[in-house]
């Protein structure tokens, strides 16, 4: 792997989870320009977030001056959360540094066992609802489309919403 099937790896395991996720992504902030590894949005309650990921594919851990610097990049671009994901780790005061921020800092690996359950949720859901449709056509094979008689199931299975 490399910089790049890193970065596409991290945006992946935001996708499996409903968001949206953009590699290499240029955004206009309040004080210039910045490529963001990963911009990820989705929307929650109504409200779009939006998460912005740095990924460090290095050979050496993350120095706090990162956290520093993403946390402005943050700040000028609206996010509401920044996530530093590090192949090797971070230097002593990186977490420090975090304590008590928007800012996380993780492992690509460490990200997708905590996200874990989400994405089995979302697939299930997303499972439920092809289910439905699939049974809601079945019922409506070959039935006469005025009084619904003639179906391929006599009624729509329990649980399945009309």
């Amino acid at each position: 792997m490399d910089w790049k099937e890193y970065q596409e790896e991290t945006a992946q395991v935001f996708r499996a989870v409903g968001c949206e996720a953009i590699v290499n992504h240029k955004t206009d902030s309040a004080r210039g320009s910045n490529n963001i590894d990963v911009y990820v949005t989705f929307e929650q309650y109504g409200v779009k977030c939006i998460w912005i990921v740095e990924c460090k594919y290095w050979n050496s851990n993350v120095p706090k001056e990162k956290v520093f610097a993403l946390q402005k990049i943050v700040e000028n671009n609206g996010a509401d959360r920044g996530f530093i994901i590090s192949k090797v780790g971070f230097q002593s005061g990186t977490k420090e540094a975090a304590w008590k921020t928007n800012i996380t800092l993780t492992s690509l690996e460490d990200l997708r066992e905590n996200l874990k359950k989400d994405v089995v949720l979302k697939t299930a859901d997303s499972l439920e609802k092809r289910i439905a449709v699939i049974l809601k056509r079945l019922y409506n094979l070959g039935a006469d489309t005025k009084t619904g008689k003639g179906s391929v199931l006599k009624s729509y299975p329990k649980g399945v919403k009309m």
